[in-house]
């Protein structure tokens, strides 16, 4: 039997965010706040890997569904 995933672990940096002067991707938004929803009834932690700014990572955080 396989070992379920208790953790995931999302790095940012270039993957998750639109880069500087970019448009954001509605499409990809709701997509990615659809995974967290369904990880998270999994009981699955998600986090967030960054050399981020505090702030910067406490607003992505909410536009992606990861609070709340």
């Amino acid at each position: 039997m396989p070992t379920p995933i208790n953790l995931i672990s999302l790095d940012i940096d270039g993957t998750l965010y639109e880069p500087k002067g970019s448009l954001v991707d509605l499409k990809k938004l709701a997509e990615f706040r659809l995974l967290v929803k369904k990880l998270r009834s999994k009981w699955v932690t998600t986090i967030l890997c960054t050399g981020k700014t505090p702030d910067y990572v406490e607003a992505f955080s909410e536009a992606y569904g990861f609070v709340g």
